[in-house]
């Protein structure tokens, strides 16, 4: 059984979490997509911000995604007014060619945090 993500905005991991969810809605974000050919950018904030919360909880992205289902605090933490389907998820990552999404990850990393050197 698998246990359910049950939201408290007062735990730090949260904090976290919502943190990067809103720095992932920055134009400068928006701008490092759409430079890399991953449109529609709107779309694709949404998937991102979904990719990263799965990874961040460690679930499975099918559970994750009936879990965004079922928990308004959930979406309200990945300011998400829709989830998407899990076939939209999975045709959003395959759509992309490695070294555009390589490409477009490292200027979102530089847009955060500023260059880093190699």
């Amino acid at each position: 059984m698998k246990l359910p993500v049950v939201v408290e905005f007062r735990d730090g991991k949260f904090k976290i979490l919502k943190k990067a969810v809103k720095k992932l809605e920055k134009d400068g974000i928006k701008e490092a997509l759409a430079r890399n050919g991953i449109t529609p950018v709107d779309e694709s904030v949404v998937m991102l911000k979904i990719l990263l919360a799965s990874a961040f909880f460690r679930l499975a992205l099918s559970y994750f995604v009936e879990e965004l289902k079922k928990r308004r605090k959930l979406r309200k933490l990945l300011n998400l007014s829709e989830v998407p389907d899990i076939k939209e998820l999975y045709d959003f990552m395959a759509k992309f060619g490695e070294e555009s999404f390589r490409k477009a990850v490292e200027q979102i990393i530089n847009f955060l945090f500023g260059r880093i050197g190699r």
